[in-house]
């Protein structure tokens, strides 16, 4: 008999392109930077988003002053612009934030809060834990003031990392084209373009998001600081950087935002709490539907629910920085999954 032998296609072995490679790189890298020097993470993170910030401003320099003239001065504008920024909330965020805490106990108005509980005939045990936790509105405020104190504190603790800041934003602008090539210098010289493709994609998704999360800060407190102004309402400043700081956390932290305002007009009165909350209904409608999508909906190119799950995750992990990079983060996962995922045509 004859025996057949059967011809076995050798098993296909899944190898990474130089692409993957790299990107695996830079994620194992930017791991241990995290894990072990996390202040140094940071600092990185934030020169890079300063960085395709303000290159725009460099690239309009360069056409009137050398590359690294114009970086310098790009830089100096920075400084100067974020200098003003700090001397504004000096003077007028954090007096007015003080006052607001210590304020809270008259603004809370147990008297109508007890009232409105009444109204919607509550449970005895709801009304008296509300009592209580109001006979201690003082104490709340007082622990509040003091915590508050502990941010500053490590904002000055880091003051040091944040001076790198500008160093680094400065040579990543002067000499980004360099750096680039001296990292690619490793890879095959016919792999390089495909490198640089994947690089600016990664460029142009953080730009267009930090530039829109800006966008939409800006919008959401001047918004607010137009509404209390108009309404009489007190702390505009203070709400208004609330809105503002609560766009940089999606979804949670708008709603947050919109919640100590809407509870401290409750003290005022309950027309003006309904008042309060159609206001701030539409202005997280606003930013959902219109301002979000078109600024940074565009550049994440990440669904809704994703983006919600990915801040919880991160802030699990990391806290509220973490919540505060989870979209960024999510954009850029998505160009790194393009990269290993094998794409195929969509079906009618």
């Amino acid at each position: 008999m004859e025996h057949h032998s059967e011809n076995k296609s050798p098993a296909k072995v899944w190898t990474l392109n130089w692409v993957q490679r790299y990107i695996l790189m830079v994620i194992v890298l930017a791991g241990i930077i995290f894990w072990y020097a996390t202040k140094l993470g940071i600092v990185l993170f934030i020169a890079i988003l300063v960085t395709l910030l303000i290159l725009p401003l460099r690239k309009w320099l360069e056409k009137r002053l050398p590359r690294t003239s114009a970086s310098l001065l790009a830089v100096v504008l920075l400084l100067a612009a974020g200098a003003a920024v700090f001397t504004w909330i000096v003077r007028t965020i954090v007096p007015s934030f003080t006052l607001f805490v210590r304020s809270i106990p008259e603004l809370i108005r147990p008297e109508t809060l007890l009232a409105l509980m009444k109204t919607f005939n509550l449970p005895l045990e709801v009304t008296e834990y509300v009592e209580q936790a109001l006979s201690g509105a003082t104490v709340f405020a007082i622990g509040i003031l003091r915590h508050s104190v502990n941010p500053i504190v490590n904002a000055l603790s880091g003051i040091v990392e944040l001076i790198g800041v500008p160093l680094i934003v400065f040579y990543f602008l002067s000499d980004g084209v360099k750096l680039c090539q001296m990292a690619f210098s490793y890879a095959p010289p016919a792999e390089r373009p495909e490198l640089l493709r994947v690089a600016k994609e990664f460029a142009v998704v953080l730009g267009a998001y930090i530039k829109g999360q800006l966008a939409v800060c800006l919008f959401s407190g001047i918004a607010v600081l137009i509404y209390f102004q108009v309404t009489g309402l007190p702390f505009a400043p203070v709400f208004a950087a609330l809105a503002a700081m609560g766009e940089l956390v999606p979804v949670v932290g708008p709603v947050a935002a919109a919640a100590v305002a809407i509870a401290l007009c409750l003290g005022k009165s309950i027309a003006f709490a309904i008042q309060t909350t159609l206001f701030y209904v539409i202005l997280l409608k606003v930013n959902h539907n219109f301002v979000s999508p078109s600024l940074i909906g565009r550049a994440v190119n990440v669904h809704p629910v994703l983006i919600m799950i990915g801040i919880l995750f991160f802030g699990h992990l990391f806290g509220i920085l973490g919540m505060v990079m989870a979209v960024p983060l999510m954009g850029v996962g998505r160009v790194v999954l393009r990269e290993f995922l094998p794409q195929h045509p969509e079906q009618d």
